[in-house]
């Protein structure tokens, strides 16, 4: 099956964290649901150090 939304046995019954949007090159893409989130995401690492001994070069104390 390649639909954005299709329903089985009701009409317009979605829930509202259910993503939607177009299915390949509709150009409409995905909003709402987790989903979108992942497609504002980009994913970085920080490191707050809370030891009152500074780390070594490997960040073992």
């Amino acid at each position: 099956m390649r639909a954005g939304t299709f329903w089985i046995n009701g009409y317009k019954t979605i829930h509202v964290s259910s993503p939607f949007g177009g299915y390949g090159m509709s150009g409409y893409g995905r909003s709402s649901g987790v989903e979108a989130l992942y497609e504002y995401t980009q994913t970085k690492s920080v490191w707050v150090e809370t030891a009152a001994a500074p780390a070594t070069a490997f960040g073992y104390q």
